[in-house]
């Protein structure tokens, strides 16, 4: 049927859907005009046309499809997670102040044996932060790892400031981002680390998380919490020449043969410019670390991009990748918060041969004009079909889904 009328924009740019990899692409959709009362997920299929979409009255961020066929999404900026059928259907919240947690923000994923995997966050007193010519102390948040059942019972819980260096950060340290959540801090508190991704890597038992305000990916051990290995500023890893490291990463994606594909945000480069990149990593035998060669990189060639926030890259199995520009503004010299610049999205599907090709483009929203609304996403992902296995009706013929309910 027809979409609502308050619904945003969708222009399909074109593409090759018979090149693309199968299946359709989850994200969610922000609405700044909205931004605390707007929440939108979607189900796009090949040529950009919506399949299904679930609405709330509070943000929505990153959406995945669980392990048992339901989709699982953070909610707000810290308010928990919840779980919904392919109907619409509340199934299951997670919410903070019921775990004993100060609250559960922005990624989350899942383990082979059906555990949450998300971040949670930490409040502390830190002194010994330079100021002039003494020390002064400040008002901290760090993140933390959290790994709970569908139950709420908490089996792994690793605080990052017992872990790294809380006084490596880059500006996005002075960010009043976590005020709301502890507003008797005495004064703003510091956002240290800003975790964004929190992936499960079941080949040795690990967590890896992207931290923006430490411009750092993190690998961790699952049992005990220690960092196996950091890649970025001041990290584990030399960087071979002719490299550049990133800058407020979103969305790392580390592969069997250790390489990392990210989103390099480029917030505190000097160009302004937005980039995916790959960086392949050779281990020292006798110790952590090793170097780390930029193997492949684009950063849109003649049409350069700025994402100032949320963006995702995801690779896909037939080794496309799924790039959601999350955060598109439309004049990159400008406070990107500003109500004026345009905030825009755009879904694409790459080839790493040809990136500058896409095989599949949807933009979302209004990338010249801001008094048409400003609108953003924080990740996508591919799923091989709209409906669980359990909903597919077989007979003598191929499988056939149910009807779409939009």
């Amino acid at each position: 049927g027809p979409l609502p009328d308050d619904f945003p924009p969708l222009t399909w740019n074109g593409g090759a859907p018979e090149e693309m990899a199968p299946g359709y692409t989850l994200f969610n959709v922000m609405d700044w005009k909205h931004v605390l009362s707007f929440g939108l997920l979607l189900v796009v299929d090949s040529k950009g046309e919506v399949v299904w979409y679930h609405r709330s009255s509070q943000p929505l961020v990153q959406a995945m499809r669980s392990s048992e066929g339901t989709i699982l999404s953070t909610i707000g900026e810290n308010d928990g997670i919840i779980e919904v059928d392919m109907l619409g259907n509340l199934l299951e919240q997670w919410l903070p102040a019921e775990m004993g947690l100060d609250g559960l923000h922005h990624a989350l994923t899942q383990t082979p044996d059906g555990h949450i995997v998300g971040l949670s966050s930490e409040l502390r007193s830190l002194g010994g932060y330079p100021d002039g010519d003494g020390d002064i102390t400040h008002q901290v948040v760090g993140d933390v790892i959290v790994e709970f059942t569908r139950d709420g019972e908490i089996t792994h819980k690793w605080s990052l400031l017992d872990v790294l260096d809380p006084f490596h950060h880059n500006p996005a340290f002075d960010l009043p981002f976590w005020t709301p959540l502890y507003p008797d801090a005495g004064s703003p508190p510091k956002d240290w680390s800003h975790g964004n991704s929190v992936q499960f890597d079941a080949s040795d038992d690990s967590y890896v998380v992207s931290l923006a305000n430490t411009d750092q990916v993190v690998k961790l051990d699952r049992a005990t919490g220690a960092a196996v290995w950091v890649l970025g500023s001041q990290g584990d890893f030399t960087l071979d020449a002719g490299g550049t490291w990133f800058s407020y990463p979103h969305g790392p994606e580390l592969s069997a043969d250790h390489k990392v594909l990210l989103y390099d945000d480029g917030v505190y480069k000097e160009s302004r410019r937005s980039r995916l990149v790959e960086y392949s990593l050779a281990f020292d035998p006798a110790g952590a670390g090793g170097v780390a060669t930029e193997s492949w990189s684009w950063d849109g060639g003649a049409e350069p991009f700025y994402c100032f926030s949320p963006a995702d890259v995801d690779r896909l199995e037939n080794g496309n990748l799924l790039v959601l520009h999350g955060s598109l503004v439309g004049d990159p010299g400008s406070p990107p918060l500003g109500s004026k610049n345009p905030l825009s999205v755009r879904l694409e599907e790459l080839t790493p041969d040809d990136p500058g090709h896409p095989v599949f483009s949807l933009t979302i929203g209004h990338p010249e004009d801001a008094s048409l609304g400003r609108y953003t996403s924080f990740a996508a992902a591919r799923i091989p079909r709209l409906y669980p296995d359990a909903w597919v009706i077989t007979d003598a013929g191929p499988p056939v889904e149910p009807p779409v309910p939009c």
